[in-house]
């Protein structure tokens, strides 16, 4: 028999009561025995995150959810948490959707979902290279902008110059000891 964790995510909690008496009989149609009951009323999901730290201990073999939408906020997200269940040989069971990734139908969608996710992340990347190429070519100047002026540069030479430790010119002009560094470097 297998051990099932429910996990359910609404905004209020008749929502949540019902979805998981729907999931109780899903359980009970399927033969699986109910282990523990999750579910999550906030953004912060304190129960979700319960739940990925007890996928490594075993204690449930399938996790069940009414809608795939519960169990992240990308399709990154989603397909992170089914890895991290296949990694650990458990299955998920999702109602709204009727995928079962124990079956060979729902194992195939979850990898075409995982590869469509591979597939836009390779998209976003390379649209965030070209822009910031396009930029460097227009030339913008990217990273943080600098508080480090030619006044600041000369403060540093004439502090560094009375025997000012590096430290120390770096707290008293507000800037880091990196920059510190590479201004007395400089001269």
């Amino acid at each position: 028999m297998r051990r099932a964790l429910l996990y359910a995510r609404r905004s209020i909690e008749d929502g949540v009561k019902q979805d998981l008496v729907l999931m109780i009989d899903a359980c009970q149609r399927q033969g699986w025995q109910v282990e523990k009951e999750c579910f999550d009323l906030t953004p912060c999901r304190l129960s979700f995150q319960s739940l990925l730290r007890s996928i490594p201990l075993h204690r449930f073999d399938i996790v069940v959810s009414m809608n795939i939408q519960y169990l992240g906020d990308s399709v990154k997200d989603i397909i992170s948490f089914i890895n991290l269940l296949k990694t650990h040989n458990m299955g998920l069971y999702l109602i709204d959707e009727a995928v079962n990734t124990d079956s060979p139908a729902g194992d195939m969608l979850f990898s075409l979902f995982s590869s469509l996710s591979q597939y836009e992340q390779g998209q976003i990347r390379a649209k965030i290279s070209d822009g910031l190429r396009r930029a460097v070519g227009n030339g913008k100047r990217l990273g943080r902008p600098t508080n480090v002026n030619d006044s600041v540069r000369a403060s540093v030479r004439v502090l560094r110059q009375e025997g000012w430790s590096i430290h120390k010119i770096a707290k008293e002009l507000h800037i880091g000891v990196g920059t510190t560094s590479k201004i007395v470097a400089l001269t």
